[in-house]
C-alpha cells in the first residue's frame, strides 16, 4: 500500500493576526507545520509527503523537513488550487492520497492509522466530531428554534481517498469554492465515510486558537 499525503500550508490566516503565514507561526523551537508533518514522516507508507506553501517560506520548510520523500510546492489562490497543485506531484505508483491542513497541529498517529484503514474498505474517509452543543436557529437576533444536532459533524483532516478516485473528482469539478475534498468528492457522485475524529485535532484559526495550542503543547510536553 503505497501513500502520498498533501500537507497544505499556503493559508494566509488573516484571522491569526500574525506576520507569517500561520501554517508558519513558530511554538516554541519549531513552525506550526512541523508538528503534523512530523506524525506522517513516522509512517513508511507514506512514499510522498507533499508541502503546499508560499514560496517565501520554501528553504524553512526544508531547514525542518529533512526527509527525502518531502517535495515543497507552491499554493494556489484557493485551497482546491493548492490540492490540485499537490495531486499533479502524485506518482502513478501511488494508491491513496491524505490531504491535511498544516494548521492542525495535533492530527496523532492513531487518527492516520484509523483513516488509513477506512480508506482502503471505502476509499474516500473524512474524520470529524459530533456536534455536542444545543443548536439554535435565529430570526432577528433571536432563538428562532431548535435544531436536532445528532446528525451534525464538525468535519477535520486529514482526508484520505483513493488516487483514482480524487482525481476523477478534481477533474469533474467546475470551479466553484469548495469547503473540502470530502465535498468535491461528494459533488462527483461518490459517498465519503465519515469516521471518529479527534476533539484536539484542531485547526489554528484565531489568535485564541494559538493560546489553547501552546497550552495542550505545554501539558504534553511537546512545548
Amino acid at each position: 500500500m503505497k501513500c502520498a499525503v498533501i500537507l497544505l500550508c499556503a493559508g494566509k490566516g488573516e484571522r491569526l493576526k500574525e506576520k507569517r503565514d500561520k501554517a508558519f507561526v513558530r511554538i516554541g523551537r519549531v513552525p506550526l507545520f512541523y508538528y503534523s508533518y512530523d506524525v506522517f514522516s513516522k509512517f513508511a507508507c507514506f512514499s510522498q509527503i507533499i508541502i503546499v506553501a508560499g514560496k517565501y517560506y520554501f528553504s524553512l520548510i526544508k531547514r525542518y523537513a529533512e526527509d527525502r520523500r518531502v517535495i515543497v510546492t507552491s499554493g494556489g489562490k484557493r485551497r482546491q488550487d493548492s490540492v490540485y497543485r499537490g495531486l499533479s506531484l502524485v506518482k502513478p505508483g501511488v494508491d491513496y492520497v491524505f490531504v491535511h491542513d498544516g494548521a492542525r497541529p495535533f492530527v496523532t498517529v492513531d487518527l492516520v492509522k484509523r483513516v488509513k484503514d477506512n480508506v482502503v474498505n471505502f476509499g474516500a474517509v473524512a474524520p470529524g466530531i459530533r456536534r455536542r452543543d444545543a443548536l439554535k436557529i435565529a430570526r432577528k437576533e433571536f432563538i428562532d428554534r431548535n435544531l436536532n444536532g445528532g446528525n451534525i459533524w464538525h468535519i477535520q483532516t486529514p482526508q484520505a481517498f483513493r488516487r483514482g478516485l480524487l482525481a476523477e473528482a478534481y477533474s469533474k469539478f467546475n470551479g466553484k469554492d469548495a469547503y473540502d475534498d470530502a465535498e468535491i468528492v461528494m459533488r462527483a457522485g461518490h459517498r465519503v465515510k465519515l469516521i471518529d475524529g479527534d476533539y484536539l485535532n484542531l485547526k489554528i484559526t484565531y489568535p485564541e486558537d494559538l493560546l489553547l495550542a501552546k497550552a495542550i503543547l505545554k501539558v504534553s510536553h511537546r512545548l
